[in-house]
């Protein structure tokens, strides 16, 4: 892949999450509110665990792999 593709999806995918990171607030703390922190933090670390399991399912394996190739 080049380095000029590989560049630009790697600013949108940080401008996404500049994104998110600036909206998120006003979507959280409504459920906050409603379900309290135990529920919240348990349904984070939920989520946590799912894309954990899928990055390393369904990720390329990159060990030793020279920049280009990936």
């Amino acid at each position: 892949m080049p380095t000029q593709v590989r560049n630009r999806a790697l600013g949108r995918t940080y401008s996404l999450s500049r994104l998110v990171a600036a909206v998120l607030p006003f979507c959280t703390l409504p459920v906050l509110d409603e379900l309290g922190p135990g529920l919240w933090y348990l349904g984070c670390a939920v989520l946590i665990a799912l894309m954990s399991v899928a990055v390393a399912a369904l990720g390329p394996r990159t060990n030793a792999a020279p920049l280009a190739g990936i």
